[in-house]
């Protein structure tokens, strides 16, 4: 559900009622699947972008806004497209793993943070660049985990200990 309520929020915040329909840029791989962004937001969605691909689609697509939530690694997108997307007036979200972090990095120049993520590096819970990192396989544009994150094992083990599941020994290891 965490999940969820960041893409909604992210929809909410993207577009205004009684507006016009926005061309709207999402990036995302094995974090979320095409279909479920789908559910709640109308948007080009693209593989997580490398070096070059955040300012090639700002050429091809001309979006008012874009969401980042996975970025290839090791060659992620850099900042300084980033900052030429929210300089171009582009409002630019972040989300998920990588997204996240960038926002965070990012938030004086404009970009905007959404999800627990977001909200754990932004306030100094999470401060390793590492606790995201997760392997994946790319196949005809389907995204399969080969590892999981820190932040994703963290929040499991905080709601099984929530739900009773892990007792506080436990979690206090």
């Amino acid at each position: 559900a965490p999940r969820t309520s960041s893409i909604t929020s992210a929809a909410r915040l993207i577009t205004e009622p009684n507006s016009s329909p926005m061309k709207i840029l999402v990036f995302a791989g094995p974090t979320i699947s095409r279909q479920e962004i789908r559910q709640h937001l109308d948007a080009i969605i693209l593989p997580p972008p490398a070096q070059g691909d955040l300012l090639s689609s700002l050429d091809k697509y001309c979006p008012q806004a874009m969401g980042i939530i996975d970025m290839a690694f090791p060659r992620s997108a850099w900042v300084s497209e980033v900052h030429y997307a929210l300089r171009s007036g582009v409002a630019v979200y972040g989300a998920g793993a990588q997204g996240a972090l960038r926002a965070v990095e990012l938030q004086d120049y404009g970009m905007k943070g959404l999800g627990s993520v977001y909200a754990d590096f932004a306030s100094g819970t999470v401060s390793e660049d590492a606790a995201i990192l997760a392997c994946y396989t790319e196949q005809e544009g389907c995204f399969t985990k080969t590892t999981e994150s820190l932040v994703n094992v963290t929040a499991t083990l905080r709601a099984a200990h929530e739900q009773g599941l892990l007792d506080e020994a436990a979690w206090d290891h």
